[in-house]
């Protein structure tokens, strides 16, 4: 796909995929086109388009309380991010998860007279809980840093987070470039090599508590539908599976049904039978036919 040639916007590219990020809100600009033309390129990663900043932070506010998961804004330079600030106030308040990406002008251009360039370095301060400026160039030694500004949002208590990114010019730039989530990229080569990889199952290993059980569950059945093989050494997280689902029972735990429903393969019984996920739909006051 072409999307731009600045590591930065692909490092962030690639934070986004990472952290499950599936709404991109823009209020379009000169100095963000770099992230406009990547976002919109990609495949995985749906944009919406709102010009007025005000509007498009309230939207994105609603979008992230309807799917319960991050969404991002991005804004071009300026006083522009400041109308986000009423959606951001909220969202910190509210605890829902938005993620404020903002082009900025070079550090060495600003208060030089500049148009469209403001102090937008922790230009929310209390009411995000992180910030992070970075230089066009610095993104390969921060790369960990940007990827906690999209880990931080999730993270309970859930809540807005900002990163601050100085572009050089040109910035219409762009290459070929494949980019993938890092999740998508373990599952390919473990079915390239028909195994497990170590760093699957850890990353497995840490991640069960509720808030993360979509992500469980996603990595959880995409493992067993190509490992058949090694259902034993899944079985931990297929228990995991079972107790989630005593959980949908008990309380109804509808976007956790939805995601399971929203599954198009199959899951493996220990007994080695493939069970259609969307056949849950009729079982809900069953007990889990999951590795029963």
């Amino acid at each position: 796909m072409n999307i731009s040639n600045k590591i930065v916007v692909q490092n962030i590219l690639k934070a986004c995929l990472n952290n499950r990020i599936e709404h991109v809100v823009f209020s379009p600009g000169s100095r963000n086109a770099p992230f406009a033309l990547t976002f919109d390129a990609h495949p995985e990663i749906k944009t919406h388009v709102i010009h007025d900043e005000r509007a498009a932070g309230f939207f994105a506010l609603g979008v992230s309380q309807t799917i319960q998961k991050p969404v991002v804004l991005c804004c071009t330079s300026g006083s522009a991010l400041l109308n986000y600030f009423p959606a951001i106030s909220e969202a910190f308040y509210r605890e829902i998860p938005l993620i404020v990406i903002s082009a900025d002008r070079p550090k060495r251009l600003i208060n030089k007279g500049h148009g469209q360039t403001i102090m937008q370095t922790e230009v929310y301060g209390q009411h995000v809980k992180k910030s992070l400026s970075i230089e066009d160039m610095e993104s390969i030694d921060r790369q960990d840093e940007i990827f906690e500004i999209f880990s931080t949002a999730s993270l309970v208590p859930l809540g807005p987070t900002h990163l601050n990114v100085h572009l050089e010019e040109p910035l219409y730039g762009s290459e070929y470039v494949n980019i993938i989530g890092q999740e998508k990229q373990q599952f390919a080569n473990a079915e390239d090599q028909n195994l497990i990889s170590t760093e699957v199952l850890e990353s497995l290993a840490g991640a069960k508590t509720a808030k993360n059980r979509d992500i469980d569950l996603r990595r959880v059945t995409s493992l067993l539908r190509v490992h058949r093989e090694n259902r034993q050494a899944l079985q931990p997280y297929a228990v995991y599976i079972k107790r989630q689902w005593h959980l949908f029972q008990n309380c109804r735990a509808s976007g956790l049904y939805r995601r399971l429903l929203s599954m198009p393969q199959a899951a493996i019984t220990d007994q080695g039978k493939i069970l259609p996920l969307r056949a849950l739909a009729g079982l809900q006051r069953h007990p889990c036919p999951i590795f029963r």
